[in-house]
């Protein structure tokens, strides 16, 4: 990339996101500069991203103590008295996540093989998939464009 293409990206980069909606606006202006690389980055961490896609209540819902119970009710009781954003962000920290600004310190972590069927989950809802959507779109795009090895 070129020295006069690197302040753009940068900038953008450097942009704090106080919301989603703007951690998604941010990434597609990010990924803009980086098309030409073939390159994509997401708004958040991969565990941010399913927070994002299925919101807290569903993620406690899912991996709560009637679903895969990683999350006991201890800790689900602990949230009760906790605003939405401040649930989601515990909720995000606890499933190893730092969060779109990556100010936050992670707290646990997903086991790997709840992150497949949490975005199958994700992937399921018109909302969701609208969280999901750069990422879907560059991913498609990867495959338009990939051409069989020649036998």
């Amino acid at each position: 990339m070129e020295a006069a293409g690197r302040d753009p990206l940068r900038l953008d980069a450097d942009k704090q996101s106080g919301s989603l909606k703007e951690a998604l606006v941010n990434q597609t202006s990010i990924n803009q500069h980086l098309a030409e690389q073939n390159a994509f980055v997401l708004s958040s961490d991969l565990e941010g991203l399913i927070v994002d896609a299925l919101g807290a209540s569903r993620v406690l819902q899912l991996l709560g103590p009637d679903g895969e119970s990683h999350f006991d009710q201890t800790y689900i009781d602990s949230l009760a008295s906790l605003n939405a954003s401040a649930t989601l962000a515990s909720v995000s920290r606890k499933l190893g996540s730092k969060g779109w600004n990556a100010a936050q310190k992670a707290t646990g972590k997903l086991p790997p093989h709840l992150v497949a069927s949490l975005i199958s989950e994700a992937y399921t809802t018109a909302a969701s998939r609208q969280v999901l959507k750069p990422l879907l779109a560059w991913l498609k795009g990867i495959i338009s464009q990939a051409a069989p090895a020649p036998l």
